[in-house]
């Protein structure tokens, strides 16, 4: 009978460790799927569980699923970068489809105002003048040409930049063009452009679209503002990049 109570306790009192050993990996696991529902299961540290066949096994399904959680994560990420970067080509490509007439209206307006000028004064205008003026609006066809041709830059931009064809742009060439440009407008389209951009700034860069940033000012200018100067200065000059101002007043 004394050997069958001493068996019973020792048994007792291995349960009753067991017990506790089972109920440290039920408390942990309870307090992880807490962090977990909470959001902060990265965050959980497995060092709690005890070093048995039990807590090795908890600790290896709570890894688990911290690995799983992270590559969600960085699934998720992935997806929002990716939806990020359709939405910006689509919000690119409506720009610039909602400016591609205003981008053709510039040479159009340059032409028209040339083809006007010869018109209203044939009887004033000596044959040098006028074979400026059209010299000037065969320019602007040109350019309308050009612009036509380059329409597909529109993909190109969303889809594949690296495409667009680059080489060195006078930058200040393009503006004495522009400034040449609006001197045959008729007097009250025309605004004295101011310039303090010395020569020989060049850069990399599609000519087309250098051109229609300093035309689109000009025009936007011309036709909004109600001044009469506009200010096109080089404000500063790095290896990296030059920095223009366009004002009117």
């Amino acid at each position: 009978i004394w050997l069958i109570l001493a068996i019973s306790q020792v048994v007792t009192i291995i349960a009753y460790f067991a017990a506790r050993r089972i109920g440290r990996n039920i408390k942990n696991l309870r307090d992880f799927a807490e962090q977990a529902e909470s959001g902060n299961v990265l965050t959980y540290d497995t060092a709690s569980f005890p070093d048995d066949e039990l807590g090795e096994i908890s600790k290896n399904i709570i890894n688990l699923y911290k690995s799983l959680k992270v590559t969600a994560q960085e699934r998720d990420e992935n997806l929002r970068n990716a939806m990020f970067e359709e939405q910006e080509k689509q919000r690119i490509k409506h720009q610039l489809t909602n400016n591609i007439n205003h981008e053709i209206k510039n040479p159009v307006h340059a032409i028209q105002a040339c083809l006007e000028t010869i018109i209203n004064n044939h009887d004033r205008l000596d044959k040098a003048a006028s074979f400026e003026l059209l010299h000037k609006a065969y320019d602007n066809v040109n350019r309308l040409c050009s612009l036509l041709h380059d329409i597909s830059i529109i993909t190109r931009i969303s889809e594949a930049s690296d495409k667009i064809e680059k080489t060195n742009v006078d930058v200040s060439r393009i503006i004495d063009e522009v400034k040449s440009s609006i001197a045959v407008y008729p007097p009250d389209k025309q605004m004295r452009i101011n310039v303090d951009v010395p020569d020989g700034v060049v850069i990399n860069g599609n000519k087309n679209l250098v051109e229609s940033i300093f035309y689109n000012l000009v025009n936007n200018s011309i036709a909004y503002s109600g001044g009469r100067d506009i200010f096109i200065n080089l404000l500063e000059e790095t290896p990296e990049y030059y920095r223009f101002m366009f004002a009117d007043n």
